[in-house]
């Protein structure tokens, strides 16, 4: 028998108010304590992750009945050289945004096309708000070389 269990508490969570029919923009500042950057560091398998700030930009969309966050994040990642074992610091320097839509307005497709040129498709937005500091954490996440090596 399998047990389902929830899933775990995002280690950077920040919730921003969200409602795709308001045309007020919301702009914060994040900054992870240095709990949550040894927890984000531990969740991705590196060494340390430090300094990680985000400067965040929420706002509606009424047209299209959808939110937009944009965001522009830096972080430094410390992992270990695949051939020497050796640190390696990486500055991560990036920008991404997500939509969202009220879960009303999101598709529930029969077949899953996947095109890599396409934008992906707006996500619902979550009971409770829109989770900016976990949507940094997964982009960095991506950014993270899977294979660095020291020079």
């Amino acid at each position: 028998m399998i047990e389902i269990t929830a899933p775990p508490e995002p280690e950077f969570s920040r919730l921003l108010a969200a409602d795709p029919a308001s045309t007020k923009i919301i702009s914060v500042q994040l900054s992870a304590s240095v709990s949550e950057c040894a927890a984000l560091a531990k969740r991705f398998g590196v060494e340390a992750i430090q300094d990680l700030r985000a400067d965040c930009r929420l706002s509606g969309l009424a047209t299209a009945n959808r939110m937009r966050l944009e965001v522009t994040f830096s972080a430094e990642v410390r992992q270990l050289c695949i051939i020497t074992l050796e640190p390696v610091v990486t500055n991560i320097n990036a920008k991404f945004f997500r939509e969202y839509t009220p879960p009303a307005f999101t598709e529930d497709a029969q077949e899953i096309v996947i095109d890599p040129d396409a934008d992906d498709p707006p996500e619902a937005i979550p009971e409770g708000g829109i989770d900016a500091g976990e949507a940094v954490a997964e982009q960095l996440g991506l950014e993270i070389d899977p294979f660095p090596r020291a020079p």
